[in-house]
């Protein structure tokens, strides 16, 4: 049970939604978490965030601004031990996958039935990590049909740098590894993304499409 060894542990609830809030501040007493009255505006929740420093937030900002992703994103940054919960739809787009690649706890979908929230947050009060699989199955299937380029349209020196970064290897190992310098690696680095349409290292070692560079 995640805690900070004085007392109960400290949860926060941000949702637009009374009732679903409601639902999840009971589910939360349930597992023994001090719930703090829940809160609609998610500015009002990035303040309680960062000045309470809450064991465990859980918020379904999906359509508000900052979102429950930019919440998270910025507790991330300032280093904040607090464990998250996101809502989301399935027709997110790639926000599940966003999530996970900013460390989301949990990820749960707004239309879950309520054994799967709570199978969501007993996982993460446990200190585990539960990924709706709907959700990321939708994430990744939308993220494959607007990837339409295909690898071959990298040039031989780009599907070099991208196996190579795919493998876990660094922009200065790489650049020794191809007799290039590190700019270069980064420029054909940036290549492969935009032509892929791709935004990261993670997505990058994910595509299944590296295996035609083999």
């Amino acid at each position: 049970m995640i805690g900070n060894g004085h007392g109960a542990p400290r949860a926060i609830v941000g949702s637009g939604l009374p009732l679903l809030a409601a639902a999840v501040e009971a589910l939360l007493k349930q597992q023994q978490f001090d719930v703090a009255r829940p809160l609609a505006d998610s500015l009002a929740v990035r303040a309680a965030i960062i000045d309470g420093r809450p064991e465990l937030a859980v918020l379904d900002f999906t359509d508000a601004s900052p979102s429950g992703l930019d919440l998270l994103r910025d507790a991330r940054a300032a280093g904040l031990p607090t464990r998250f919960i996101l809502f989301c739809n399935e027709g997110d787009g790639e926000t599940p996958i966003d999530a996970v690649e900013l460390g989301a706890d949990g990820l749960v979908l707004r239309n879950a039935g309520l054994d799967a929230v709570r199978h969501c947050l007993a996982s993460v009060a446990d200190g585990e990590q539960w990924l709706d699989p709907r959700a990321m199955r939708a994430a990744y299937d939308r993220m494959a049909r607007r990837q339409a380029v295909v690898p071959s349209l990298l040039t031989r020196r780009e599907r070099d740098v991208a196996r190579l970064v795919a493998t876990g290897q660094r922009n200065r190992v790489i650049a020794g590894q191809l007799g290039i310098s590190e700019g270069t690696v980064k420029m054909h680095l940036h290549n492969v993304y935009a032509k892929m349409g791709l935004e990261s290292r993670t997505q990058l070692a994910m595509d299944a499409r590296l295996r035609e560079f083999a």
